[in-house]
C-alpha cells in the first residue's frame, strides 16, 4: 500500500493501478481466489481516484461493489466523476448506490447536484433538483448550489426567483447565497445589474446575515479608478464594521484595491491604520509584497523599507513577485541605486537569487533610463547576459528606449 501511496501522491495513476491488480491476482496457494491486499480508507480512496482518472473504470466499479452501501465511498466517487468532467460515470454511481436500497440523505443528492453544476449541464442540474423536491431532501445547499449554476450562465434573474423560492419553503439565505450573488454580479454582471450589487449587501442586512470577509473580498474586487466616491467609503465602512478579524488575504485585497481606485489619501490612511494595528500578524510573502507596493504607491519609502526588514528578520522567502515589488518601489521613490544594490544582496543569497528575473531587472534598467545614467544601464545589461538572465521584448524596448533617451541611437546595433 506504500507503493500505491507513493505514485497516486506522484500522479502515476497506471502504476498504482499496476501494483495494486497485480498483488490481487488469483494464486495455486489459495484455491483460486484473490490475494489479499489490505488497504486503509484513505488508500483506497485515493487508488479508486487513480482508477478513474487513468480510465479504469472497471477497477474503480470494484471497490464500490465491494461496498455497496458505503455512502462515503460512494460519494468520493462522484467527486472524482466531476473531476473527470464525467457526468455520466457520477450518476451512474449514485444509481449503484440507490440499488443497494441504502437510505441516502441529502448530502448524497446535492453531491450529484453539484456534478451537474460543475460539469455545466444547467439541464440536467434543473432536473435534478426537481428530484430532489420530490424526495423532499433539498434545503439551502441545494438552492445555493442551482444559485450557482444560474450566475455561471448569467441567468441573474433566475438566481433572484430562486432566492424567492428558497423563502416560501421555509429556507432563509445564507452568507453564501448573498456572497454568490454578490459575486456573480461583480464577476459576470453588466454594469446596469451590478448596481444591484448594494441593494444586496442591505438585503443581506436586513435578512441578519452579516457580511463576512469573504463578502468584503468581493466588494473590494469590483472596486476600481471609475468606482464612485460613495461606493469606495461604503466597501471601507463594511470592512471597518465587521465582526470577523481582518486576516491576509483581505488585508491584501484592501491594500491592492487601494492603489487600483488611484486614491493616494485614501491609502495612506488605511496604512497608517495598519501599521497601529496589533489584531494580526503577517506571515505571507504575498502579502508583505502588497503592503510592499502599496507603500511605495504612497511614497512611503521608510514604509517600503519597514516591511522588507520586517519580512527578512522573520526569514520568510521573497517570491519573485515579492521582490519585484520591492525593486519597483525602490525605483520609483528615486533610489535606483539602492535597488540595483539590493539585487545584488539577492544575488548572493543562496535562498533568494531564484527569484531574480529580468522583470525585476527592467525596473532597475527602467529607472536608470529616466536618470539617462548610461553607464548604469549598460552595467546592467552586462550583468543580466552574465549571468544568462532570460531577456525579454521589455528588456530590448527598454535599451532601444534609452539610446533614445540619451541621443545615442548607435548604440542600438550593439543590443542584437
Amino acid at each position: 500500500s506504500g507503493f500505491i501511496r507513493f505514485y497516486t501522491e506522484m500522479e502515476l495513476f497506471d502504476k498504482a493501478c499496476d501494483i495494486y491488480e497485480k498483488h490481487r491476482q488469483p494464486t495455486g496457494s489459495n484455491g483460486g481466489k484473490d490475494q489479499g491486499l489490505f488497504l486503509d480508507a484513505r488508500v483506497e480512496r485515493s487508488l479508486m481516484n487513480a482508477a478513474f482518472r487513468c480510465g479504469r473504470h472497471d477497477l474503480a466499479k470494484n471497490f464500490l461493489d465491494a461496498s455497496p452501501s458505503d455512502v462515503a465511498k460512494h460519494i468520493a466517487m462522484i467527486r472524482n466523476c466531476v473531476a473527470s468532467n464525467n457526468l455520466e460515470g457520477a450518476m451512474s454511481v449514485f444509481n449503484a448506490l440507490e440499488k443497494s436500497g441504502t437510505e441516502l440523505n441529502s448530502v448524497v443528492y446535492n453531491t450529484v447536484l453539484d456534478a451537474c453544476v460543475e460539469c455545466r449541464d444547467l439541464k440536467a442540474a434543473e432536473a435534478w433538483m426537481r428530484k430532489i423536491k420530490e424526495v423532499g431532501l433539498y434545503d439551502v445547499v441545494s438552492y445555493n448550489t442551482l444559485i450557482k449554476a444560474y450566475l455561471q450562465e448569467q441567468s441573474f434573474d433566475k438566481a433572484r426567483a430562486l432566492m424567492e423560492e428558497m423563502r416560501r419553503e421555509g429556507l432563509q439565505p445564507n452568507r453564501v447565497t448573498f456572497n454568490e450573488l454578490v459575486n456573480g454580479l461583480v464577476t459576470r454582471g453588466s454594469p446596469v445589474q451590478r448596481q444591484e450589487i448594494w441593494a444586496i449587501v442591505k438585503e443581506m442586512k436586513a435578512a441578519g446575515v452579516k457580511p463576512n470577509q469573504v463578502t468584503c473580498s468581493i466588494l473590494l474586487k469590483s472596486l476600481n479608478a471609475r468606482s464612485g466616491q460613495q461606493e469606495i467609503l461604503d466597501t471601507m465602512e463594511l470592512i471597518s464594521n465587521m465582526d470577523e478579524p481582518m486576516d491576509e488575504v483581505l488585508l491584501s485585497s484592501v491594500v491592492e484595491a487601494c492603489v487600483r481606485i488611484g486614491k493616494p489619501d485614501l491609502l495612506a490612511e488605511k496604512l497608517k491604520e495598519l501599521q497601529g494595528s496589533e489584531s494580526f500578524t503577517v506571515n505571507g510573502s504575498h502579502t508583505f509584497g502588497s503592503l510592499i507596493k502599496a507603500y511605495g504607491h504612497a511614497r512611503d519609502i521608510n514604509g517600503v523599507w519597514r516591511c522588507w526588514k520586517e519580512m527578512r528578520s522573520r526569514h520568510i522567502r521573497p517570491t519573485s513577485i515579492t521582490l519585484g515589488c520591492m525593486v519597483e518601489a525602490v525605483v520609483s521613490n528615486g533610489d535606483t541605486e539602492g535597488a540595483y544594490e539590493l539585487i545584488h544582496q539577492m544575488q548572493e543569497d543562496e535562498r533568494c537569487r531564484d527569484a531574480l528575473n529580468s522583470v525585476i531587472y527592467c525596473s532597475v534598467l527602467k529607472g536608470f533610463t529616466r536618470e539617462k545614467k548610461m553607464n548604469r544601464v549598460w552595467a546592467v545589461y552586462d550583468e543580466m547576459l552574465k549571468r544568462n538572465v532570460d531577456l525579454s521584448v521589455v528588456t530590448y524596448n527598454t535599451l532601444i528606449d534609452a539610446c533614445a533617451r540619451s541621443g545615442r541611437m548607435d548604440r542600438v546595433t550593439a543590443i542584437f
